[in-house]
């Protein structure tokens, strides 16, 4: 059985801004250190959004790192149909991200709106990563 080594917990204070169809940094995790040279990351995230007009699906990726051009870890979560300008919609993503000689975990929740002609906003967002043995 795994242990849980470290967990940690984030949320946005304010809504971020999704321009357009540009790929948006929401939440980023607090790095933490594997004390082993093997482990496993355990990373869910929540976001509530409200897409711009015309946007057919919203992207959602966990990328391994601080940047928007980071490693993306496990798929893409796209989500489409039923989105409509101004209505607000809950999106889940979760991945297991398999470590290996890695120092530090740290990870990135990005939103990207599919098709938008106007921008859209994050209003809820939580991120939670888990690190534990394996």
């Amino acid at each position: 059985m795994s242990q849980l080594l470290q967990c940690g917990a984030k949320s946005i204070a304010a809504d971020v801004t999704l321009v357009t169809t540009t790929e948006t940094i929401v939440l980023t995790s607090d790095a933490m250190p594997l004390p082993f040279i093997t482990g496993k990351a355990l990373i869910e995230a929540i976001l509530s959004i409200i897409p711009g007009a015309d946007v057919t699906g919203v992207n959602i990726r966990i990328r391994r790192g601080t940047l928007v051009t980071s490693p993306v870890v496990g798929p893409v979560w796209t989500h489409g149909g039923g989105l409509g300008a101004g209505a607000q919609t809950t999106f889940l993503a979760g991945v297991t991200d398999f470590l290996e000689n890695v120092a530090l975990a740290q990870y990135v929740v990005t939103a990207q709106q599919v098709a938008a002609t106007a921008n859209g906003a994050v209003k809820a967002a939580y991120l939670r990563t888990d690190l534990i043995t394996g």
